[in-house]
């Protein structure tokens, strides 16, 4: 399988530019610098520490947005659940137990929290690196591995990519992130990894780098929809 990034679509380009001129999730989103936009093929992935709370396609020609239903339990729960006969007895809990509405950035705020649950030192690491990093051009990429020779098919996902300058031009590296508490790290199993990327990267390197390249054209076009927003 072909690795392949980019939003290629003029009309899905178009009407996300659109919709950051209206009041909504997608302008919220643009206006977070703490959110990561991941460009995948002809959708968008958007980061909290690891996790992608809105999943972003263009269907129907529409702009359309999804999320995991774990990350719309309110995490402003507080209150007691009683017990009762082998039964929990929500009563009217179970009415503000779900974000079920859509109601500007402070919505976005509860999916983030709720995501944090689901997180970890390592997704947090890297994230923070990330948002601090604008050079930072991807996160959570995975590379399918069928073909590549003496590599485990179920190769983790790469945590970045990062635009770095040369002597020669700019280079596209990919960065793997590890707290030191990971047993990879002891038991050298890490050296592994890292060994069966590079295998990767050289077999798929020609698709990554036109992939990047719009990669890099979408995140700019992104940018520009920021501040018009704004």
């Amino acid at each position: 399988m072909s690795f392949r990034r980019g939003i290629r679509q003029d009309d899905f380009r178009k009407a996300l530019e659109a919709l950051a001129r209206q009041d909504g999730w997608w302008r919220d989103v643009l206006a977070d610098p703490s959110l990561i936009i991941g460009i995948r093929d002809e959708y968008l992935n958007v980061y909290w520490q690891g996790q992608s709370i809105f999943k972003v396609s263009f269907k129907g020609g529409k702009v359309t947005a999804t999320t995991h239903e774990k990350y719309l339990l309110n995490p402003d729960l507080k209150d007691q659940i009683s017990l009762v006969g082998g039964r929990f007895a929500f009563g009217k809990a179970e009415q503000r137990m779900l974000t079920r509405e859509y109601e500007g950035a402070k919505t976005l705020e509860k999916l983030k929290r709720a995501a944090s649950l689901y997180s970890g030192r390592e997704k947090e690491g890297v994230h923070e690196i990330a948002t601090s990093n604008r050079s930072v051009v991807d996160v959570e990429i995975a590379i399918n591995a069928s073909g590549a020779p003496g590599v485990e098919r179920s190769l983790p996902r790469m945590d970045l990519a990062n635009l770095e300058t040369t002597t020669s031009g700019i280079d596209l590296v990919f960065w793997e992130a590890k707290t030191f508490s990971n047993p990879e790290l002891e038991n050298g199993r890490i050296f592994r990894q890292i060994k069966d990327y590079r295998t990767v990267i050289d077999l798929h390197k020609t698709e990554i780098d036109d992939s990047y390249r719009w990669v890099a054209k979408n995140l700019t076009e992104n940018g520009g929809m920021e501040q018009r927003t704004s």
